[in-house]
């Protein structure tokens, strides 16, 4: 089984139990829904890692017949750790790209956060 790395959904854990999260997380979707996605999405991440990998995850999610299977291993671990069905959907990012471009420009960042659990 696929799932995200334990110290990253730790990190998601520590923010939603310290609430007053979902402006900040909301800010992030509206700074990553531009066509410009591609070109700016490493400097998000490093500016707010957390916001960008839950957006993206519920990126994901949002069509998830259109990605490879283990990414959506990896955004429902994320989502499961921190949101509702309600935050999920509002969290989407409208970058205007094809529904599949997301996978190329945040991919390297789903692979460095993701783990392979073995015999589950």
């Amino acid at each position: 089984m696929i799932t995200a790395d334990p110290a990253l959904l730790r990190e998601i854990k520590k923010i939603r139990d310290a609430g007053r999260f979902m402006q900040r997380f909301c800010k992030m979707k509206e700074r990553l829904s531009t066509t410009k996605a591609p070109d700016i999405y490493a400097d998000m991440v490093r500016e707010d890692r957390v916001a960008v990998l839950v957006c993206t995850a519920a990126t994901l999610l949002h069509e998830p017949e259109r990605h490879p299977p283990e990414y959506i291993d990896w955004a429902r671990s994320i989502i499961c750790t921190w949101a509702n069905e309600f935050q999920r959907r509002s969290l989407t990012i409208a970058d205007g790209l094809h529904p599949t471009r997301i996978d190329s420009y945040a991919g390297p960042y789903i692979r460095a956060t993701t783990i392979r659990e073995e015999g589950i």
